[in-house]
């Protein structure tokens, strides 16, 4: 039994519409796929994001129709803001919803505010296996917020929160999810590692804290490594990116690798979005495909 496929084209003409050709994209072949599954989780989870690849031929294909979009529209952030998501020219009212100021991962399907996030198809997909979909998350709220740092259970010192989200704002978020998540955050690592302020802590074993003991004893003291800290981060700035992509490729059905790049590594810098690739599970763990 082979995976079905979990591609999804845009809607539309992949040659698009009119002479500047709008709305259109690149259909991958079967032969376009330059990396497997693994290895592109493997990119993900250690952040290697130069290492994801397009087929050479979308690298043409979009370079010969990206020019033209870009001069008649000042930009590519402004056609995909008002042709791809729809959104219109932002007026700045959005910033203003108390609560809101940063991506909720309820904001999925039927969710009241499903319009503040828009998933779709990559138009310029990389070059992934045929079984796997490139989707991109676009969100009128940005995904990397210090308001993620500042809520009531944030796990974190008070005075070591701000350097812990600027050095996972300088890497970037990204996760896993329908399988085991190794996020190695080697940036976040280094960023931590040149802030002074931040000390990693000593705590309890779980059975220790949670039978309420505090007398303390130097053979009972865990100390935290800057890898588990960087670790901890990472999934904390990452939790509502996550919260999402579980709603909407749920983890009994699929497996997904997902990113946010940090804002200096954006193609798109004023549009706040995310990239998912997703694959369906096999139905028949007697029979499973190549990874």
């Amino acid at each position: 039994m082979t995976r079905t496929t979990a591609h999804e084209d845009p809607p539309g003409p992949p040659e698009g519409t009119g002479p500047l050709r709008i709305g259109a994209y690149h259909r991958p072949t079967v032969g376009e796929a330059e990396q497997s599954w693994s290895e592109l989780v493997e990119v993900i989870e250690r952040g290697n994001m130069a290492d994801l690849k397009r087929h050479a031929s979308t690298e043409e294909e979009y370079g010969a129709w990206s020019g033209p979009i870009k001069e008649a529209y000042g930009g590519l952030e402004e056609y995909i803001r008002q042709v791809r998501l729809g959104w219109g020219k932002p007026d700045g009212k959005e910033k203003e919803v108390p609560g809101q100021e940063y991506f909720r991962g309820e904001w999925v399907n039927d969710s009241p505010q499903r319009h503040r996030a828009k998933c779709i198809p990559n138009d310029w997909p990389y070059a992934v296996p045929e079984d796997c979909g490139h989707f991109v998350v676009w969100s009128i709220s940005p995904m990397l917020h210090e308001g993620l740092f500042q809520t009531e259970d944030t796990p974190f010192e008070e005075d070591q929160r701000k350097a812990i989200y600027d050095a996972v704002c300088h890497d970037g978020v990204r996760g896993r999810t329908g399988a085991p998540s190794r996020v190695v955050g080697q940036e976040t690592i280094k960023a931590l590692q040149s802030k002074k302020e931040v000390k990693t802590r000593d705590t309890h074993p779980p059975a220790e804290r949670q039978n309420g003991h505090k007398e303390e004893e130097e053979d009972d003291i865990h100390h935290e490594t800057i890898e588990s800290l960087a670790m901890r981060a990472q999934a904390w700035a990452g939790r509502e990116v996550n919260a999402y992509v579980e709603a909407k490729w749920p983890e009994d059905q699929w497996e997904t690798a997902w990113f946010c790049n940090p804002p200096h590594l954006r193609t798109v810098p004023g549009l706040s979005h995310f990239h998912v690739l997703a694959r369906r599970k096999v139905s028949d763990p007697d029979n499973p495909s190549d990874p």
